[in-house]
């Protein structure tokens, strides 16, 4: 008798858990639809040009952190762990950013929503911040240490330049930054960019650029000294996550499954490849 009450409790346990899934079904989908009314909103100020890409991102980002409840987190570390190779290597955020990203693909999959923008920007996210904390932050503070004058970091002789290079040391990305320099505040775009002027195995000589400016020749010799290297084939990488996924994220329109799929896949080869070459960091 007692085996039978517990069977009947068993089934009527089973039961209600089963009767709960339809209302988590519909909680889910009200957070979701909640939460793509708000982002579309905030992708068509873009369309409407009335904010910068990176504004958008941010606000899409901050708005996905106010409207979903992040929940059980820690089960998705062990699906992170079991294709990224160096978890413990992280930044403490980047700890966080990385299982959001996974639940945010998982909750969309479960809801009636087909657009994996957040999930997305949450990964770039991570690469984003890994870049600035290991190489670009730390090259502040190196710099910091060794030049009270960061003006001589950007001097170059006229002579030596076309007026392209020239133009764009006064006026354009170098001027961007040598702005960084009081506020060291970096895109995913910009990071990428400053790093494809470096020498490389395929241009040992570096960019027009790099050859003007000691700044450049610091951050190469600073990457080489304290972080290892970062081969071209990787910073090309990067280019196509920031032009391909990231940055259309931010666009009117919906990024489908198999594009997010196709994210993924290109996103662990650039983890890993990237964290292969920190080989200097301990």
């Amino acid at each position: 008798f007692e085996m039978l009450m517990s069977q009947e409790d068993s089934l009527k346990d089973i039961q209600e858990k089963t009767s709960l899934i339809p209302e988590i079904d519909k909680k889910l989908d009200r957070y979701f639809n909640e939460l793509f009314h708000e982002l579309n909103e905030i992708k068509l100020s873009n369309k409407k040009n009335t904010e910068g890409l990176e504004s958008v991102i941010e606000k899409m980002l901050i708005k996905t952190d106010n409207i979903i409840s992040f929940e059980n987190l820690e089960s998705f570390e062990g699906k992170i762990k079991s294709w990224f190779e160096y978890w413990e290597k992280l930044e403490v955020s980047s700890k966080r950013f990385m299982p959001r990203a996974e639940y945010l693909y998982n909750s969309i999959n479960s809801s009636n929503f087909n657009d994996y923008s957040p999930f997305i920007l949450y990964y770039c996210r991570t690469l984003e911040f890994e870049l600035f904390k290991k190489i670009f932050l730390s090259f502040h503070d190196y710099i910091n240490n060794k030049y009270p004058e960061k003006n001589n970091l950007f001097e170059y002789d006229s002579d030596k330049l076309d007026p392209k290079t020239i133009e764009d040391i006064e006026n354009g990305q170098m001027l961007n930054f040598k702005r960084k320099f009081n506020s060291p505040k970096y895109t995913l775009g910009d990071m990428r960019l400053y790093l494809n002027l470096l020498p490389n195995k395929k241009n040992v000589k570096g960019s027009k650029r790099y050859q003007a400016l000691l700044a450049l020749q610091e951050l190469n010799s600073f990457i080489n000294d304290k972080v290892g290297e970062i081969p071209s084939q990787l910073i090309k990488s990067i280019e196509i996550i920031v032009s391909k996924y990231r940055n259309p994220s931010a666009h009117i329109g919906e990024i489908s499954k198999s594009d997010a799929d196709m994210f993924l896949e290109e996103y662990k080869k650039l983890m890993n490849g990237l964290f292969q070459s920190f080989n200097k960091i301990s």
